[in-house]
């Protein structure tokens, strides 16, 4: 796990020093900016290896936090890529046969590294304050699961592990309003309403808690963050 965020500290510094340069480069009506981005969403990637099908755990989970450079094509449109590390643990105990017999243990933990792609779209904007608009993403992530299990036979205990490696592409789409912090900062608030995966399963109940009640929905299809343009917009 350290080698992942170690990567992520780099990649984000390398944004950072690249967008200063590109925005020193030309001129400061530059529409670079970079960003961070927090989702309740909670996206589910599936692995295809057979060697997993004998464990109760089958897949993993992921958050992800993002790291973005963006460009303003213009005061409506605008486009971004990111790079966004998410994971999660889990675990599950069964028994087979009588509860004395012999107990299953077993345990995962999910790292996942994905590249976003965004495009953005302004629809209305309030006095230039409160910009309302539509996003839309692209997401290829890569995740590994390393899974334990532990088999309990009479106060004996005999464990082996595997790790599985695979690839989704995720899609979303929502609505969004933006918040002028200052000249530089903005804050932003997303409802992202479509949520798919293109290249594996989606059940509406696991994966996007469609069968939740409404509250719950809303607070599992948000996203958050804040963007610091490299752009000189005086008010």
């Amino acid at each position: 796990m350290k080698a992942y965020i170690v990567f992520l500290y780099f990649v984000f510094g390398s944004i950072v020093a690249v967008a200063r340069g590109l925005s020193e480069g030309v001129s400061n009506k530059s529409g670079l900016y970079i960003g961070a981005n927090l989702t309740t969403v909670s996206y589910h990637i599936y692995y295809d290896e057979p060697e997993i099908e004998k464990y109760t755990i089958k897949s993993g989970y992921f958050n992800p936090f993002l790291l973005s450079l963006g460009y303003e094509i213009n005061e409506r449109a605008r486009v971004q890529i990111g790079l966004a590390y998410g994971g999660s643990r889990d675990s599950y105990d069964w028994y087979l046969g009588d509860a004395d017999t012999l107990l299953y243990k077993d345990k995962s933990q999910t790292r996942v590294i994905a590249i976003p792609v965004t495009g953005k779209f302004v629809f209305f904007n309030a006095n230039k304050c409160f910009p309302i608009y539509g996003t839309a993403t692209v997401m290829p992530a890569f995740g590994t699961t390393d899974i334990k299990r532990t088999e309990v036979h009479r106060n004996e205990s005999a464990g082996h592990s595997m790790q599985v490696k695979g690839t989704d592409v995720f899609a979303t789409a929502g609505i969004g309003l933006n918040y002028k912090i200052s000249h530089r900062f903005n804050g932003y608030l997303e409802y992202l309403f479509f949520k798919k995966n293109l290249t594996s399963l989606n059940s509406q109940h696991q994966d996007w808690n469609q069968f939740a009640t409404l509250p719950n929905r809303i607070y599992r299809s948000l996203a958050f963050g804040i963007e610091y343009s490299f752009a000189s917009k005086h008010e």
